[in-house]
């Protein structure tokens, strides 16, 4: 059992990229301890299970166990994104294989305390439905968007956006778009812009077809083959 636990602890110190000073301090401990229970020289107190399972993210029982548990990892970044991805049961669902949109419920953005507005970025796999505002930047694949406001960038893979409001650019990949007001450039590539009010674009726009029911303003250069609108104006 004694070699078990050392066994584990080293090898889920080094998955876990802690340093033996480190996991000394969250155990509030000498290095010299860690170092001994690595080596099997000596056991962890046993209030201090709890403390090394939760810094590894594992239970006390695969401490114990020959075999630790697996975690499952991805090709991603370890970075600050957070990512939505879908589970049937215990599978994670490939991109081809999503069917349903995820919806996203999340808190007013613009009525946080100024201390509390952190503009975290969301990469969606699969579509998605967003209630409220997303202070970041914000990339689906593989499914069609509608959101109230994105603060950031928003990239749509091989899927249609109908969004109120987009601070950054706006690029969508494969499908239409519907929007009122982007901050930034808009690009839309094999398809087309539908507007039922007036739209607002704070840089350069460029799509094959717009069809507008009020007025188009852009800041910068409209490069598309065929316009629909009340009006054009440079803005």
């Amino acid at each position: 059992m004694k070699e078990i636990l050392a066994n584990n602890i080293k090898k889920l110190r080094k998955e876990t990229h802690l340093s033996q000073e480190q996991l000394a301090n969250i155990c509030q401990v000498s290095v010299q301890a860690v170092s001994k229970w690595e080596c099997c020289l000596s056991y962890p107190d046993i209030e201090l299970l709890p403390i090394i399972a939760k810094a590894f993210n594992v239970t006390i029982d695969s401490l114990l166990l020959d075999k630790v548990e697996e975690h499952e990892t991805f090709s991603w970044d370890d970075d600050d994104k957070i990512r939505v991805v879908q589970y049937h049961g215990h599978k994670l669902l490939a991109v081809d294989e999503i069917t349903n949109k995820i919806n996203l419920k999340m808190p007013s953005f613009d009525n946080r305390k100024e201390k509390d507005k952190v503009a975290f970025n969301v990469e969606i796999t699969g579509g998605a439905q967003i209630e409220g505002a997303i202070g970041g930047n914000v990339s689906v694949n593989a499914g069609d968007v509608s959101c109230q406001k994105v603060g950031g960038n928003l990239i749509v893979n091989a899927g249609a956006v109908c969004c109120q409001k987009v601070g950054g650019n706006l690029t969508v990949n494969a499908g239409d778009m519907s929007c009122q007001k982007i901050g930034g450039n808009v690009n839309v590539t094999h398809g087309d812009i539908e507007c039922k009010e007036n739209l607002n674009v704070g840089g350069s726009l460029e799509c094959d077809n717009i069809n507008v029911s009020g007025d188009l303003y852009c800041k910068s250069n409209i490069n598309c083959d065929n316009i629909t609108c009340n009006s054009t104006n440079k803005t």
